[in-house]
């Protein structure tokens, strides 16, 4: 370690008496400022021994990756700018890749030259977050030989108003009446205030009153369920309006389970992760039970989904009275093309009733697929063994 500090002390002399003899590298030096900054850095670095935050094998270093911008309010922007050099021998053409929708970065020139560096611009939008966050930002160079560099950014944000709970979970029988209380005080300052609440289900309700006691100053958002919910799992996003410029809408997500007559096995359908092909429709299928915990017989039929991708139908006819009753429920993928996390609940209506007494979830996540005649590996199109290969995990 110690011939090791010698040698890169004596490089540094070298390099300094370097500069102070010869015109033109002096010249060359002060011409590019970027250059001369990369060259010190490297030579800290094999001082350091590779210690901190920079690399001696790295191609690409900064002398800071993590930004802490302190206290934050919602809605606001926080921008930070990174520097980054190139001191490999090679250009690098430069890529960020954040880890959060929330953040957004430029490279500025995205085309680094050996010796030179760069600026990454990063900017935060805080949203509706509350507390303490973290988030990360990953550069990637073209060559994949080159070592990529992870920045951390963290911020804590102060809320315009203190929501609690934050998220509403609670369970009811059916045909009883369900509630549950929602504080929300206001951190701003005085003359910011809820003014109404919004749910967007038929099954959720909502309302605003004054608080008292300990909570004066406070607004109530009193959460209920009506008997004629049906069971499952009922949830819904309440939009709570305030008089907040920054934050005019407050979202509070509601769930609420009703535990109802009904055994459902399962008790909701998962068709889990299903690839959907190119020019070409997948079809999958699942089925439930249906039965009354009382053992009594009774009447089923279907309602129209909320999903046209998603179809049920009976087994075994609904318009007369069975202990138990088979649903076939069928998930067609490629018309309309559709990716991405599908939600949906299918309604069932007992013995005639106009409103529902079941909402059975469906869930399903719907991956892209590449057909094999578009994979290909090393330049030339893939076999069949190939294309299994390229099939996503």
């Amino acid at each position: 370690m110690r011939r090791m500090h010698r040698r890169s002390l004596a490089g540094f002399a070298g390099h300094r008496g370097a500069r102070q003899h010869c015109g033109t590298q002096a010249a060359t030096l002060t011409r590019f400022p970027w250059r001369s900054v990369a060259t010190a850095l490297a030579m800290w670095a094999a001082v350091l021994g590779g210690r901190g935050s920079i690399s001696m094998a790295a191609q690409l270093q900064a002398p800071s990756l993590e930004h802490d911008f302190g206290l934050a309010r919602q809605q606001q922007n926080l921008r930070h700018a990174f520097t980054v050099f190139n001191v490999g021998r090679k250009k690098e053409d430069l890529r960020p890749s954040p880890s959060c929708s929330c953040v957004s970065a430029t490279i500025t020139p995205p085309a680094v030259a050996p010796g030179d560096g760069c600026s990454l611009e990063v900017s935060v939008q805080t949203g509706e977050l509350r507390g303490r966050q973290e988030v990360t930002l990953r550069i990637f160079a073209d060559d994949e030989t080159t070592e990529s560099l992870l920045f951390r950014v963290v911020f804590t944000v102060t809320p315009e108003f203190e929501v609690t709970p934050a998220e509403v979970r609670f369970s009811v029988k059916h045909a009883n009446t369900g509630n549950a209380v929602v504080v929300v005080r206001p951190v701003a300052g005085k003359g910011v205030r809820v003014t109404s609440v919004e749910s967007d289900s038929p099954f959720v309700q909502a309302a605003v009153s004054e608080a008292k006691g300990k909570h004066t100053g406070s607004r109530l958002v009193r959460v209920s369920v009506p008997p004629c919910a049906p069971q499952g799992r009922l949830t819904a996003v309440l939009r709570v309006k305030t008089t907040s410029a920054r934050v005019p809408v407050l979202r509070i997500p509601v769930a609420v389970s009703v535990n109802g007559p009904f055994a459902l096995s399962p008790n909701q359908v998962s068709f889990g992760m299903v690839y959907a092909p190119d020019g070409a429709v997948s079809t999958q299928t699942r089925q439930v039970t249906v039965r009354r915990k009382d053992g009594k017989a009774f009447m089923l039929s279907i309602g129209a989904c909320g999903h046209q991708g998603v179809s049920a139908r009976l087994a075994e006819s609904g318009k007369r009275s069975v202990h138990h009753v088979i649903i076939l429920l069928r998930l067609q993928v490629g018309t309309p093309r559709s990716t991405g996390f599908l939600e949906t609940a299918i309604p069932l209506y007992a013995d005639g009733t106009r409103e529902p007494a079941i909402l059975l979830p469906t869930l399903a996540y719907v991956r892209p697929r590449r057909s094999a005649d578009s994979s290909s590996c090393c330049g030339k199109t893939a076999g069949a063994e190939g294309s299994r290969r390229s099939e996503p995990r």
